[in-house]
């Protein structure tokens, strides 16, 4: 009887250590069984586009000669990217993000930071921050490029990032 008691502890302890683990998910490890004290995730940009694709006419021109494009980065989905390919001085783009808030208290947009643009392009985005999205919600914003004084076929590319905080 002894020498089944000593395979059975360790196959109990070893299916209880299985369990625990198991009790931890994508979303962070809940606590007591209590999946609101799981971590959340921040909000985040979950879509992006420009108003001038890689094959469109030029936003207010009548010839197809730049293109822009955003990308999100998946491993940092508080940050996208965006690229201008074939620009010319005086081309213009918009490009429209999408963020998610899907935390269980409401975030406020507390910074958009724009880095990595050179000095002749104008970068701006709608006025997100302050923004407070609702959980669950999504808010619409749209950043604009223009190129200034540039040589022509030149490419840039830059970052966007957005910084959100929970209400307390």
């Amino acid at each position: 009887m002894s020498g089944k008691s000593s395979v059975v502890l360790p196959v109990v302890a070893l299916c209880c250590i299985l369990l625990g683990l198991c009790a931890c998910s994508s979303r962070g490890i809940s606590v007591a069984g209590n999946p609101e004290q799981a971590e959340e995730k921040d909000p985040r940009f979950v879509a992006c586009s420009s108003n001038d694709a890689a094959e469109s006419i030029d936003p207010g021109k009548d010839k197809h000669v730049g293109c822009c494009t955003c990308q999100i980065d998946p491993a940092d989905r508080t940050r996208a990217t965006i690229s201008i390919g074939n620009a010319y001085p005086g081309y213009e783009c918009a490009v429209t993000v999408t963020i998610l808030n899907d935390r269980a208290k409401a975030g406020t947009v507390e910074a958009v930071s724009i880095t990595g643009a050179p000095a002749e392009i104008t970068v701006t985005h709608q006025d997100l921050l302050g923004e407070v999205i609702a959980p669950g919600e999504t808010i619409d914003g749209v950043i604009t490029t223009q190129v200034g004084e540039a040589t022509e076929n030149t490419s840039y590319t830059f970052q966007v990032e957005i910084v959100c905080t929970g209400e307390d």
